[in-house]
């Protein structure tokens, strides 16, 4: 990226190639429940999050 920093990009389920969920929640609360300890094992150290929404 521009500041010479790694980047992850993370599909959400249901999202890219990510599965669909078989009980159809797609919550803002189900998918920040999901992504965090993708974040935390990945991107332990955090000196700064970017998050993309989407419409639906």
């Amino acid at each position: 990226m521009g500041l010479g920093e790694p980047a992850l990009a993370v599909d959400l389920p249901g999202h890219g190639r990510s599965a669909w969920r078989d009980d159809g929640d797609y919550s803002p609360r189900r998918n920040a429940a999901t992504l965090m300890p993708v974040l935390r094992e990945l991107a332990p150290a955090r000196s700064w999050w970017s998050a993309c929404r989407w419409a639906g």
